[in-house]
């Protein structure tokens, strides 16, 4: 198991009603800068975290950057010894999310099993699932859509209110920021993104919050990997040259730690598996789960920071 840089935050110790950043208040006419076509107004969506005592897990990522690949493969990692259970009454609103939401919830194993790799579903990519060890919740795990964290088309528009309602809740919150190397072939892209990233965490945060940033595609990176697994040094060296500054807010500062530890955080490299196209015209591609080396490295991060 390579070596892990570790994150807390002793900075920014409280969270407040009204976030700057996040969009709370309605715009009028708003049509929802997704492109999907599916028309959902992120300012419609309404959640509630039922459960308020159990950290949750927040796959933060930009559309297409692999968020739902990574909750599948850590949760067909997870099965093995582990119950999870999605949560049904997550959504509130708007009533045609509502219903689509409990229909992914349904579908949930089926979908998680499936031959075939997940499909991007725009702005209704919504899940919350919770993970159990003998009866009880270890932690929860929140995808929400990629559009709704970064949208490259508008990469200053802020976050809906509903993610309000996330950062608000009490439950300690183990960020988990999704890059990829090389992701969407353009700097300027991921610089936007970077920024996207740093806004987020600049929000004031729980002190209990925990941050794991995520190198998706490791396998993309075969130069980067030998026998003994993937060099984990040689991932963060380029994420933190592709995605300027997302480092930054977590340089340990102390004069007897930062020798051996310099950041606060971990970092940690993944790949979901492989994929094929089918060639039937269908846009459809089958997936095979890769190896179990990074959920695993990925499952043990977020123990860590669990506590």
């Amino acid at each position: 198991m390579p070596d892990n840089f570790e994150i807390h935050s002793e900075e920014n110790n409280h969270v407040v009603d009204t976030i700057e950043g996040v969009d709370n208040t309605r715009t009028p006419g708003y049509v929802p800068p997704i492109g999907t076509g599916e028309n959902i107004d992120p300012n419609d969506v309404t959640v509630t975290i039922a459960d308020t005592s159990t950290p949750v897990v927040i796959l933060f990522g930009a559309p297409s950057i692999g968020k739902t690949m990574i909750l599948r493969r850590l949760i067909l990692y997870l099965q093995k010894d582990y119950f999870i259970q999605p949560d049904t009454l997550f959504i509130n609103s708007p009533q045609e999310l509502v219903d689509d939401y409990k229909k992914r919830c349904s579908d949930f194993n089926a979908t998680i099993h499936s031959q075939y790799a997940a499909k991007g579903n725009g702005d209704r990519d919504f899940m919350l699932v919770s993970v159990y060890k003998n009866g009880r919740p270890i932690v929860q795990i929140l995808e929400a859509p990629g559009e709704h964290y970064f949208n490259k088309r508008f990469p200053n528009a802020n976050f809906p209110p509903y993610i309000n309602t996330i950062i608000s809740a009490p439950n300690k919150k183990i960020w988990c920021y999704i890059t990829q190397l090389g992701w969407e072939n353009s700097q300027d892209i991921r610089n936007d993104y970077s920024r996207k990233i740093k806004q987020m965490q600049s929000i004031n945060l729980s002190s209990r919050d925990k941050v794991i940033f995520i190198s998706n595609a490791a396998d993309l990176q075969p130069q980067y990997s030998t026998s003994n697994g993937p060099i984990v040094q040689s991932y963060f060296n380029d994420t933190r040259l592709q995605f300027p500054g997302i480092f930054q807010s977590y340089i340990n500062n102390n004069p007897i730690t930062k020798l051996w530890k310099p950041y606060n955080f971990t970092f940690i490299p993944f790949s979901t598996g492989s994929y094929s196209p089918i060639r039937d015209g269908s846009g459809r591609q089958t997936y095979v789960p890769g190896q179990a080396v990074y959920p695993a490295m990925l499952w043990q991060a977020i123990l860590k920071a669990r506590g």
